[in-house]
């Protein structure tokens, strides 16, 4: 091999060298004040992908992606106002949607939305403020029907509760004050007769409950003080 032979060599080695060195500086890099920059991958201890994605001065920058151990997307966020908020898919293992919804400062936000893991219906719609349970939650029959509105406030419940049946005939009409059962509550057949009716007191029931026969015929009372049954009247 000639002189110059061996000097282009080196040299290919030498590129070869530095652009592998580039590419390394390009993944997990931070500056000089400690600060994320540009592409990073995470990995757990054994060795398996978390998430990859874009930070500039330690932000997280427009879409992340995360993952089971066995390599399947877990979730993807995209990240915007600086990092400070994200729009968020939740996936099952079988890679249909779990869930969708807002973070704001890494917290739930907003409406989150939940689906079932083999047919992708919608099980739920939920409210949150900073993390916290907030405003009306559904729950929903598979036929897309309410099966239950429950009102929030700072994570308990707090306020209207009813429940339906599949055809969105009302079931249940009650109501919750600070995460107890208070006030009037009535239970319905599916013909829309009252099938039960009575007051609850701190979640104790309380007073003269009432039943009755799908045609509208009083067939029980009872009378309770305290959650505690005092008497019954059959009919």
């Amino acid at each position: 091999m000639s002189l110059k032979q061996t000097s282009s060599l080196v040299f290919l080695v030498l590129f070869c060298f530095s652009g592998m060195s580039q590419d390394q500086t390009r993944l997990n890099s931070k500056d000089n004040l400690g600060r994320k920059q540009g592409y990073w991958k995470s990995f757990d201890e054994m060795g398996y992908l978390k998430y990859e994605g874009t930070f500039k001065n330690d932000i997280p920058v427009d879409t992340f992606k995360y993952y089971y151990p066995d390599g399947k997307l877990r979730a993807l966020s995209i990240f915007y106002n600086e990092g400070k908020q994200s729009r968020t898919k939740l996936y099952h293992r079988n890679e249909k949607i779990m869930a969708e919804g807002n973070y704001l400062n890494q917290k739930k936000d907003s409406i989150w939305k939940y689906y079932s893991e083999y047919d992708g219906v919608l099980l739920s719609e939920e409210i949150y403020v900073n993390n916290q349970k907030n405003g009306l939650w559904k729950q929903f029959f598979p036929n897309g029907k309410v099966a239950e509105e429950i009102n929030y406030k700072n994570d308990v419940e707090d306020g209207e509760w009813k429940q339906f049946y599949t055809d969105g005939t009302k079931k249940l009409d009650g109501f919750y004050v600070r995460g107890l059962k208070e006030g009037l509550i009535q239970m319905f057949y599916p013909n829309g007769q009252v099938e039960t009716t009575g007051t609850y007191l701190h979640s104790l029931k309380e007073g003269v409950w009432r039943y009755f026969s799908e045609d509208g015929k009083n067939t029980k009372d009872e009378l309770y003080k305290n959650g505690k049954l005092v008497s019954k009247f059959e009919k």
